[in-house]
C-alpha cells in the first residue's frame, strides 16, 4: 500500500515545549497560552473543545426537537454510567439512528460529527460506518445532560467507532473522554498491507520510528506480548509503562515521534487536536511518553509491527492492527474518572 507523508497541520505546540517535562500543570499551560508559538489561543478557551459553541447550538437544536417518546429512549442525565462506556462494538442505546431519529435529526447529527472531525476525519469516519456496518444509520447515538442548562455530551457508538461531542463539558478530558476508532474494510483478518484500511498510515508512521532505532533501542522498544486491548486507563505518574522512553531518543528520533503524534491527530478537528497536545504537555510533554511495539500480532511476520502503543501518565494511544484495526484513545490533563468497557453488544441490557 502506497504511503504519502502527511502534513503536520496540528503541530501548534513547539517541539521544545512538547518535549519539555517542565510544564506539568494546567496553570503552566494557561500561562504558556499567552506566548507565541506554544499553545494556540483556541486551545486555551475551554468552549472551543469538543466541537465548541457551534456543537452546543447543534445539540440544543437536536434536544429541542426531541419528542417525549424519543427522550425516554435516547436522553439521559449527564452522570449516567452509560456515558462512560468505551468499546469496539457496542450500542449506547438500543435503537439505531435510522430507527429513532427523523431525517432532519439525522442530518443534524452529521453536522455534529463534522464539528469534532477534520475534513479528512469526517470522510474516514463515514467510510468506517459504511464499510463496517452498512452506513451511519446503523449506528447509535444518545444525549447526556441538557445543553441549555450546562454540561452535556452527545455520544455516537457502534462497530469500530465511539465519538463524543461535549463542548468541553467533561472536565480535563480531551476528545470528550475515551474514544475508539477502527476499520475492517475488506476482510476481518487483514493481510500485512491492510488494503484500504483508513488508519493503517498511522502504523506505517510509527514503524518509521522503530526503524530509526539502533539495535539496543529496538530491544528496549520491542515487547513480546501485548496488553489486553481495553487496557487504556490513565495510570498517572506512579504508573508502569512499557517500551522505550521518548526522552532518551535523539533529536531526529524525537522529531519522528512528533510526526506520529501529528498523524494520530489528522482525523480530529483542529481545536480538539490542540487540546490533546495541551493535555500531553500538562503531563510532562512527549518526553513523559514511552513507545512500545509488540511482536504479538505481527501479520506476515514481516517486522512491520501491527500493534504499538504510546503511553504516559495522562496519555494512552493504543493501536492494534491485528486482525484488523482497533485504536483505543484516552487523553486528559488529569484522569476524568473510571471507564466502563463493552467489547460487543451492550453491557447494560437490564437498562433497556
Amino acid at each position: 500500500m502506497a504511503y504519502t507523508d502527511s502534513v503536520n497541520t496540528h503541530n501548534m505546540i513547539s517541539r521544545r515545549e512538547l518535549f519539555s517535562s517542565a510544564a506539568r500543570s494546567a496553570g503552566v499551560i494557561a500561562a504558556a497560552a499567552a506566548l507565541p508559538g506554544l499553545i494556540p489561543s483556541s486551545a486555551s478557551a475551554g468552549p472551543a473543545y469538543g466541537g465548541g459553541n457551534r456543537v452546543r447550538e447543534l445539540v440544543k437544536t437536536l434536544h429541542h426537537g426531541m419528542t417525549e417518546e424519543q427522550k425516554k429512549l435516547i436522553l439521559f442525565p449527564f452522570e449516567h454510567r452509560r456515558r462512560r462506556v468505551i468499546g469496539n462494538n457496542w450500542y449506547v442505546v438500543k435503537p439505531k439512528i435510522g430507527e429513532i431519529y427523523t431525517p432532519d435529526q439525522q442530518e443534524l447529527m452529521k453536522e455534529i460529527i463534522k464539528k469534532v472531525s477534520s475534513e479528512q476525519g469526517y470522510e474516514k469516519f463515514m467510510n468506517v460506518m459504511e464499510t463496517d456496518s452498512g452506513g451511519y444509520l446503523n449506528y447509535h447515538a444518545a444525549l447526556f445532560g441538557d445543553p441549555d442548562q450546562g454540561k452535556f455530551e452527545w455520544v455516537l457508538s457502534g462497530r469500530h467507532l465511539t465519538l463524543r461531542a461535549d463542548a468541553n463539558s467533561v472536565e480535563n478530558a480531551a476528545l470528550g473522554g475515551p474514544i475508539l476508532y477502527g476499520h475492517a474494510p475488506v476482510t476481518f483478518n487483514e493481510n500485512k498491507d491492510h488494503i484500504k484500511n483508513a488508519f493503517w498510515y498511522q502504523a506505517i508512521r510509527a514503524n518509521h520510528v522503530f526503524n530509526m532505532l539502533d539495535g539496543k533501542q529496538q530491544a528496549q522498544a520491542l515487547i513480546a506480548k501485548a496488553p489486553i486491548e481495553d487496557s487504556v486507563a490513565l495510570q498517572g505518574t506512579s504508573g508502569t509503562f512499557q517500551g522505550i522512553q521518548v526522552s532518551s531518543l535523539s533529536r531526529d528520533q524525537k522529531a519522528e515521534v512528533m510526526n506520529v503524534l501529528s498523524d494520530l491527530l489528522i482525523p480530529f478537528a483542529k481545536p480538539d487536536a490542540d487540546h490533546v497536545l495541551a493535555c500531553l504537555k500538562a503531563g510532562g510533554g512527549a518526553d513523559s511518553l514511552r513507545m512500545a511495539f509488540y511482536q504479538e500480532g505481527d501479520i506476515g511476520n514481516d517486522r512491520v509491527w501491527d500493534l504499538w502503543r504510546l503511553e504516559g501518565p495522562n496519555f494512552v494511544w493504543y493501536f492494534r492492527g491485528e486482525p484488523h484495526v482497533h485504536t483505543w484513545v484516552n487523553v486528559a490533563s488529569t484522569a476524568p474518572g473510571p471507564m466502563l468497557m463493552a467489547h460487543a453488544g451492550n453491557i447494560f441490557e437490564n437498562d433497556f
